[in-house]
């Protein structure tokens, strides 16, 4: 799941190769993900599934959120519960 980073730049080392996660416009006003891009392609959602190989996630940030980007349903990170928000106590919002 991808939220605000408080970094402008980390290397996560693993053994398949090294993640490396990018936010230049990180700072205390730019803490909005606004895009994001792994390997060089476009990242619609809020999430993505981890290449086992070297790669590198590219985020774009700003002080205000963007008011398209993985905003839908569809973007959200899927759920592992086989029950709706009502089971937990939640309504939709």
């Amino acid at each position: 799941v991808i939220g605000s980073p408080q970094f402008r730049r980390a290397t996560v080392q693993r053994p398949g190769g090294d993640l490396i996660i990018e936010a230049p416009g990180r700072n205390l006003l730019g803490g909005y993900v606004t895009s994001a891009r792994i390997d060089g392609e476009n990242l619609a959602q809020s999430w993505f599934n981890m290449p086992r190989q070297a790669s590198e996630l590219r985020l774009d940030m700003s002080a205000l959120p963007a008011p398209g980007w993985a905003r839908q349903p569809e973007d959200r990170p899927p759920s592992l519960s086989t029950h709706g928000l009502e089971a937990f106590g939640c309504g939709p919002p």
